[in-house]
């Protein structure tokens, strides 16, 4: 994998960069729902998708900042669903093409 590019566990302490990253306009306008700003309904949903089975999620980090989040879910088939977006609207264009590379190895 790239050096500049790298993966961190989600925890309960992540709930509000997460809500504020899906509620911005520029991830929220490319989403086919809405969330309610909770921190609490935040946090249970992430303590929720942490003890899934079939699903893993991460902090995408490129040169050791948090800008993204990906997510991989396996369906009954076996296929593999990624989900990602960049939260951070400061992140380089041209570093955050990567953003998806390690997903499945996660």
């Amino acid at each position: 994998m790239y050096e500049f590019l790298a993966y961190r566990k989600i925890d309960e302490d992540d709930a509000q960069m997460l809500m504020d990253w899906r509620s911005s306009p520029h991830v929220a306008s490319h989403m086919l729902t809405q969330i309610v700003p909770d921190l609490d309904q935040q946090r249970q949903w992430v303590r929720t998708c942490n003890a899934r089975n079939d699903y893993a999620h991460r902090i995408i980090q490129i040169e050791g900042r948090d800008v993204g989040y990906c997510s991989i879910t396996v369906t009954d088939e076996e296929v593999g669903q990624l989900g990602v977006y960049v939260g951070e609207l400061s992140t380089p264009r041209q570093l955050s093409i990567y953003n998806f590379l390690g997903t499945t190895n996660q």
